[in-house]
């Protein structure tokens, strides 16, 4: 009895792991099934991520022009995969691109099928074709099931994306235009080609390439005004990580600083990462919340130490809650990590007049409007500076 539970389990365990081999070749032969019609299209390089939704951590091989990036995982059985490239305007090349992937795998569904279902193979390999098949039906369903794949992304299933190629077919001439210049860096082509779209179509990926290019182009007041006049709550809500710190950019540079902590209290709830804790940290140093801006930038320093932007922040929230000695540890790190960075110059120079050296803190003042003339509070400092100079 025993050496019948001993094999039933050694069967098992056979059977899972070559039901993981399978699901791991049926992801790359999906993705890579969307990777060659866009190759073909666009010219341009593709990679496939096999085993998350882009995240570029594993071992990676290149074939001519497409790259595979596999994040290492204990079983591949419910893994997704991902396929970038860069965006063609045709929509029917975005199509077949598309379609590509779920139907490869549903014509390998079949094939495996018949392959079952008739007696011209021996009994294992019936079971590893059957096995294979399983695994093609469950991908395919998988795929096609229409859903977000990652909550904070706008990366989406296939059958997501087929639904909306249909709900959107009187805008999608307008869309996949605009997502290739997009991808070609022309922003200010992109926004006219995005502006011919009815606001009635807006959703998370339309706001995206609004949003993304706005800020290229440091139209900051034309962003706020697009989030105001056309985003609604719902719209808002969907936002990822990264699009609530690229508005809430814009804000900080309107000085509109309460507005922008929302949007970074929003963005840290969605994924706590190193930019959003930064910004967050640089926000409330300007509203005052030094306490709250050094916990944010110790976090983002402990993520991310060669950040000089992070730790030139964590010495202004020290100085300003008296800190010196731990502030000029900061400077003098930052310096050594980015000294061509004009905010370090800004709060060396607010060392310096906290520390009665104001001739030495103008000269720090004037150098950070010369690097960058948009550096934040630098011309109120400047002022400040020779009042005190002229005091002595």
């Amino acid at each position: 009895m025993n050496h019948d539970w001993l094999l039933l389990f050694l069967f098992a365990v056979f059977g899972l792991l070559i039901l993981n081999v399978v699901s791991f070749v049926i992801i790359f032969l999906h993705e890579l099934s969307h990777a060659l019609p866009a190759m073909w299209f666009s010219k341009e390089p593709a990679t496939i991520y096999i085993g998350s939704y882009g995240e570029d951590v594993g071992p990676k091989f290149s074939i001519g022009k497409l790259t595979v990036t596999i994040k290492p995982r204990l079983s591949y059985l419910r893994a997704g995969g991902l396929c970038t490239y860069k965006a063609v305007p045709s929509v029917f090349q975005n199509v077949v691109i598309l379609l590509a992937g779920p139907v490869f795998t549903l014509c390998l569904a079949i094939v495996l099928l018949a392959l079952v279902a008739g007696d011209t193979l021996q009994d294992l390999m019936r079971s590893v074709a059957a096995i294979f098949f399983i695994a093609a039906l469950l991908n395919l369903i998988n795929n096609l099931y229409p859903r977000k794949l990652d909550d904070d992304s706008t990366i989406y299933s296939d059958g997501k994306q087929l639904l909306d190629i249909i709900k959107h077919r009187n805008i999608n001439k307008y869309l996949f235009k605009a997502a290739s210049l997009f991808d070609n860096d022309d922003f200010a082509a992109t926004l006219t080609e995005l502006d011919k779209i009815d606001k009635a179509y807006l959703n998370e990926y339309i706001c995206s390439l609004y949003i993304q290019s706005y800020v290229e182009l440091k139209q900051y007041a034309l962003l706020t005004a697009f989030r105001h006049n056309f985003m609604t709550p719902h719209l808002l809500a969907t936002l990822t990580s990264y699009n609530c710190i690229n508005l809430s950019f814009a804000n900080i540079q309107l000085k509109e600083y309460e507005e922008a902590l929302v949007l970074l209290n929003r963005a840290i709830e969605l994924n706590e990462d190193y930019y959003a804790l930064n910004n967050r940290g640089f926000v409330n140093n300007l509203l005052g919340n030094y306490a709250e801006a050094k916990a944010d930038l110790d976090k983002a320093v402990a993520l991310d130490p060669r950040s000089a932007y992070a730790v030139t922040n964590r010495a202004y929230a020290n100085l300003k809650l008296g800190q010196l000695d731990e502030a000029l540890t900061d400077i003098d790190t930052s310096m050594e990590l980015n000294d061509g960075n004009s905010y370090i110059y800004l709060v060396q120079g607010m060392y310096q007049l906290e520390t009665g050296d104001p001739a030495s803190a103008l000269i720090n003042f004037e150098t950070a409007k010369k690097l960058n003339n948009t550096t934040v509070l630098v011309d109120e400092y400047i002022t400040l500076a020779k009042e005190k100079i002229a005091r002595l």
